[in-house]
C-alpha cells in the first residue's frame, strides 16, 4: 500500500498553502506507478522520496505532475521536508537531495511547531529567447 501525504506548503494554517502530494516511501514504485499515482492525486506536483543511488546524496526526490515527470518543484520541495522533519527525520537534516535538476542541499530549522525548511537551488541559467521554429519545435513535442 502506497500512503500518499497532501501538504500544505508556505504556510501555518491548513488548507490555505501551495498544496502538493508527498509519498515518503517510493522504493518499490516504478516509474509508471509514481506517474500514475500523481494523476490520482491531482496536484500540480506530487514528490515521491527514494533511497539514495549514491555517496554524493542523502535522498533522491522525484517530482511527477499529473501528466509528466518534471526536474523539480519548489513547493513540493518544501513540503516533503517539512512532513519528513516532522515524522521523525529532523535528526536526517541538513542533507543533500538528488533532484532533476542537480543535488539540493536542505537545512531544517526550528521546533515540530514551527519548522523552516530551506532550500539552496543552483545558479540561475539564462538563455536566449525562443524564435518561432524553437517554439513550434517544442509545442509539438
Amino acid at each position: 500500500m502506497t500512503t500518499i501525504y497532501v501538504v500544505d506548503a508556505f504556510t501555518t494554517k491548513p488548507n490555505t498553502g501551495n498544496r502538493a502530494g508527498v509519498v515518503l516511501d517510493a522504493d518499490h514504485l516504478t516509474t509508471q506507478e509514481m506517474q500514475d499515482i500523481a494523476a490520482f492525486a491531482g496536484y500540480s506536483e506530487t514528490a515521491f522520496v527514494l533511497s539514495p543511488k549514491d555517496q554524493s546524496h542523502d535522498i533522491h526526490v522525484r517530482y511527477f505532475t499529473p501528466t509528466h515527470e518534471v526536474p523539480i518543484c519548489g513547493h513540493a520541495t518544501i513540503a516533503t521536508h517539512f512532513l519528513r522533519a516532522t515524522t521523525g527525520h529532523q535528526s536526517d537534516y541538513p542533507l543533500i537531495a538528488k533532484t532533476g535538476a542537480g543535488h539540493l542541499p536542505v537545512s531544517i530549522f526550528g521546533s515540530s511547531k514551527e519548522l523552516l525548511v530551506k532550500m539552496t537551488q543552483g545558479r540561475v541559467e539564462f538563455l536566449s529567447p525562443f524564435n518561432e521554429s524553437q517554439r513550434t519545435e517544442l509545442a509539438s513535442a
